[in-house]
């Protein structure tokens, strides 16, 4: 994984404002090289390299927020990137047989939450992600379509894919200090990562303006600059 130079990041923020977050995963691991091709590799792994950019990008600590399900207290809380468990790789295929049926999978990739990412209603999208998802379905030696499996097998299916894909559901825990309620919920990196991009972009255009006003330097020239040098930049301009 290459290290990203801000140029790079604004170029890779610039390109992904019109984006969904499945398309802006596989934008961010394109432009740090990190797999050849990002949108095949199973969610968990995806979410696993977006962690590890995560880390080189702005360090290993995160500081979360949320609301309290039970009482709406705001809750935040610190946690590290190296908490979640490392990705194990996932067979390729997987097999499911029952009651008569034969069912051919494989756990989901970053290029088919891409796919699904234009349906607004949840059961459409998850009805769409087992399509890409089952290789072949069989009932009794006859073809069947996803459609017409039957719900046991559907949350087999499912139960499955989770299972030998844990690290595409990260879950973290919180407690409410006001309710004491547990407040268990899903990290989405791909949405966290994205918001901190977002706001690391605005402040270094801001910065971009304040210097290229006082000095008359280009975008690159600035972004050229190291952090610290920037920063002492902007001390003797006043701002």
């Amino acid at each position: 994984m290459s290290m990203l130079t801000a140029s790079e990041l604004l170029h890779a923020w610039e390109r992904g404002q019109h984006a969904t977050h499945p398309e802006r995963a596989i934008l961010l691991l394109e432009v740090a090289s990190a797999a050849p091709a990002p949108g095949d590799l199973p969610v968990g792994q995806r979410d696993g390299l977006l962690l590890a950019l995560r880390e080189r990008l702005f360090g290993r600590s995160m500081l979360c927020v949320a609301s309290c399900p039970n009482c709406g207290e705001r809750l935040e809380w610190s946690m590290d990137t190296r908490q979640f468990k490392p990705f194990e790789p996932s067979p390729a295929e997987l097999l499911l047989e029952r009651e008569g049926y034969r069912i051919r999978f494989r756990v989901p990739a970053g290029s088919d939450l891409v796919a699904c990412a234009a349906d607004s209603d949840l059961g459409t999208a998850e009805r769409r992600l087992l399509e890409h998802c089952v290789l072949e379905a069989q009932h009794n030696g006859e073809a069947v379509s996803v459609h017409g499996l039957p719900e046991d097998l559907i949350l087999a299916l499912t139960t499955t894919m989770a299972e030998v894909d844990p690290c595409a559901d990260l879950q973290v825990q919180a407690s409410c200090p006001v309710c004491l309620q547990e407040c268990p919920s899903t990290f989405d990196i791909v949405s966290f990562l994205w918001t901190e991009l977002q706001d690391w972009a605005i402040r270094a255009l801001q910065e971009v303006h304040i210097l290229a006003t006082a000095y008359g330097w280009s975008e690159r020239e600035i972004l050229d600059l190291s952090p610290w040098r920037r920063g002492l930049y902007l001390q003797m301009v006043g701002r």
